[in-house]
């Protein structure tokens, strides 16, 4: 079978050998042309596209509940699904302390999305944006060529109120479908807190909540205890990696235990509800961990996961 063809009804048919055959190709090919670059193509595949019919063929082989060995691939494809998400809720809703004039319709086809600050050179309907302003970009392709289309502009409260952004959108003759004025930050109703008595002096080990079901986050938004299992399931099996306030590089940290409360517990004053995502880690980075023991990094928090709507 072509890469190029692989699909969700072409897989169903496949033998169970054979899908393993398959993703094992696609291993192999990941690691030779695209583990390091983005720019290669693999037949009409470039590095998005292949890993989006893997993500096909993982998601075969788990609903015939093979074993599926990791590779460098599958932290590839995590970190493909996760800016997915993040893209999608860029899209959706403006970001805190913003305004947003939509352009076009989020359902447009599309392959990813990117962020500019200001038009550069070009133009969104023949007017050149400021740098004051933000550009979401649909990337498209027509006939092989990559093509990107202006969905939103963003317009930060800090240059911009809501009655002059508008006024900037209609004396500019922007054409928009939409207007969505900034959105106000809401405060943290709980704190991920580090459980101090776990936090132990000598091995360096922390435990903390990830997620709690049905609780507000920071940006408002909340999960329900089976969205919570499979976003702890899918850490565990795809990426176990930890960065520092979701922007810094990845920092070394091990897992020790990850696990779903089967019931509500508690530990040391702290209640622990039903469905909870509780993590117990290894801390190996000094400055981390003497971050930690000054009460300057005080939980756990997890980024990226989730579509608004």
């Amino acid at each position: 079978m072509r890469i190029e063809n692989i699909n969700k009804s072409e897989l169903i048919n496949i033998l169970k050998k054979d899908l393993h055959n398959l993703h094992t190709r696609f291993i192999q090919l990941y690691d030779k042309y695209f583990d390091n670059t983005e720019d290669i193509v693999v037949g009409s595949l470039n590095r998005v596209s292949f890993l989006e019919k893997y993500e096909i063929i993982v998601k075969e082989m788990k609903s015939r509940k093979m074993n599926i060995p990791t590779a460098n691939i599958d932290r590839a494809l995590f970190s493909q699904v996760m800016t997915k998400y993040k893209e999608e809720f860029i899209l959706q809703k403006p970001y805190p302390n913003e305004h947003s004039a939509r352009l076009q319709s989020p359902d447009m086809s599309h392959i990813r999305v990117r962020r500019t600050k200001g038009s550069g050179k070009g133009t969104v309907q023949g007017i050149k944006i400021p740098e004051t302003i933000s550009i979401i970009w649909y990337i498209t392709r027509k006939d092989g060529e990559e093509i990107p289309i202006a969905q939103a502009l963003r317009f930060p409260i800090d240059d911009w109120t809501e009655k002059a952004a508008k006024k900037w959108l209609k004396d500019n003759e922007i054409e928009y479908k939409e207007f969505e004025p900034a959105k106000e930050e809401k405060e943290v109703t709980k704190q991920l807190t580090i459980i101090p008595m776990l936090k132990a002096e000598d091995e360096h080990i922390v435990c903390g909540i990830i997620y709690e079901p049905d609780e507000e986050d920071t940006q408002g938004d909340f999960a329900s205890a089976e969205e919570i299992r499979k976003a702890a399931h899918y850490f565990m099996e795809n990426s176990q990696q930890f960065h520092l306030s979701h922007k810094e590089g990845e920092i070394s940290v091990k897992v020790l235990e990850s696990y779903i409360a089967p019931d509500a517990f508690v530990i040391e004053d702290e209640k622990i509800k039903k469905g909870t995502w509780v993590l117990i880690s290894r801390v190996l980075d000094e400055d981390v961990w003497k971050k930690i023991k000054k009460g300057e990094l005080t939980g756990y928090s997890m980024g990226g996961i989730g579509v608004r709507n």
